[in-house]
């Protein structure tokens, strides 16, 4: 797979904090801090818990 999906705004996610978003059959979870955005799967891939609430 190439390329980016966008899940929200820059807005939607207030530095220092963390929000997860539906993109298709999938869970991510967008962090910003320091300005700086990351997006991870949501659900953890070893014990399959939730990375967020």
């Amino acid at each position: 797979m190439t390329g980016y999906t966008e899940l929200c705004s820059s807005d939607d996610v207030p530095d220092g904090e963390m929000r997860s978003f539906d993109s298709g059959d999938n869970k991510i979870l967008v962090v910003n801090h320091g300005g700086k955005f990351y997006a991870i799967d949501a659900i953890c891939n070893h014990m399959g818990g939730k990375t967020c609430g």
